[in-house]
């Protein structure tokens, strides 16, 4: 990400790049994305995602946004390549939303991620959230900003 080609991206607009350019219909029904499956439950298969099934999905994450008027701040705890972690990213993207990315589900540092960067939203687990409702330690950190669990 810190290649001139990637940065030029982000800094330089070519309009006669676009002014032959084919618009492209897209349906709800085609393939979004094509995610692989980690084969817990057998061989390792490729998922194809619809446009219909990213939509659905982030929209049944949306809620918060109209109760706050600040920045929404995500706080992601699960592995991102699985479908899962990738509509959270979605979902973050679409929203315009922060998104704050740990590597593991620690009690402890996620209780400490929610109090220093002010996470509104946590994507987690029936047993995540038990876990966090029977822990002392939730009484030592600021968890004020946590709006809801998804």
């Amino acid at each position: 990400m810190d290649s001139p080609e990637f940065l030029s991206l982000l800094t330089q607009y070519d309009n006669n790049s676009f002014i032959n350019h084919r618009a492209d219909v897209v349906n709800q029904s085609d393939f979004a994305a094509i995610l692989y499956s980690s084969g817990t439950s057998g061989s390792k298969k490729g998922v194809q995602l619809t446009h219909r099934n990213l939509i659905v999905v982030i929209n049944a994450t949306t809620g918060a946004e109209q109760y706050y008027n600040e920045q929404l701040v995500s706080l992601a705890t699960r592995a991102l390549a699985g479908v899962f972690g990738f509509t959270v990213m979605m979902r973050a993207v679409s929203h315009k939303e922060t998104l704050v990315l740990l590597q593991t589900f620690e009690l402890e540092t996620i209780l400490e991620a929610v109090d220093k960067y002010k996470a509104n939203y946590m994507p987690v687990s029936p047993s995540e959230i038990v876990a966090l409702l029977k822990s002392d330690s939730t009484n030592k950190y600021d968890l004020s900003s946590l709006m809801f669990l998804g």
